[in-house]
């Protein structure tokens, strides 16, 4: 998949997929996954750097980007931790699969 283009848009709809079931659906399973949402993603960040995450024991967590703007301050997003829930899942679609 790494070599493979990024898709478009989610699933479109009117087709079935067949999907792979990941060892996070395993019983007491280590493995666990964090989401992120924001309003909106500013152009200003520079893709090519890698961004920093930061929690707290507060579970207060920040997210920091580089900006592709030289001399331009990090962007920095800021939110709170939730624990999953059972019942939770996340969906990974590469475009076929």
């Amino acid at each position: 998949m790494a070599n493979k283009k990024e898709p478009d848009t989610a699933p479109p709809p009117d087709h079935w997929y067949n999907l792979t079931l990941g060892p996070s659906f395993k019983d007491n399973s280590s493995t666990k996954f964090c989401t992120l949402r924001y309003e909106f993603k500013p152009a200003s960040i520079d893709k090519t750097q890698a961004g920093s995450l930061h929690k707290t024991k507060e579970n207060k967590v920040t997210v920091e980007f580089q900006n592709n703007q030289l001399g331009k301050p990090k962007l920095s997003f800021e939110g709170s931790s939730e624990d999953y829930k059972d019942n939770d899942a996340v969906l990974f679609f590469d475009g076929e699969n």
